[in-house]
């Protein structure tokens, strides 16, 4: 993550490109979905949590080193409501559990 934001600040007063969107999002989801999916029950490997998580430091690097460049910087904004969305409706899954409900409510 330190060498991300290292790299990014190393271009002061670059644009906010597509790029930058889609490494804050689309990094950030793999990460999302394995704890998601372990939290409704899925057991994971470690080697995937590595992966995702790996991803997910490259994304919040990237973002962070957008917000120190620019606070309202709209990436690193969205990224975390984005983060925080997807886990409350993981919990809110979780809380309800769904998974005793069958036949449109009748068990």
């Amino acid at each position: 993550m330190l060498v991300t934001v290292w790299c990014n600040l190393r271009r002061p007063n670059a644009a906010i490109t597509g790029l930058d969107w889609a490494i804050a999002l689309l990094l950030s989801a793999p990460a999302l979905l394995d704890w998601g999916t372990s939290r409704l029950g899925r057991a994971g490997s470690n080697l995937g949590r590595v992966a995702t998580g790996s991803l997910l430091g490259i994304a919040l690097g990237h973002a962070i080193a957008l917000y120190v460049r620019d606070p309202l910087s709209e990436v690193f904004w969205v990224q975390g409501l984005a983060l925080c969305i997807g886990v409350f409706s993981f919990e809110i899954v979780r809380l309800l559990d769904l998974s005793s409900v069958t036949d449109f409510g009748r068990t």
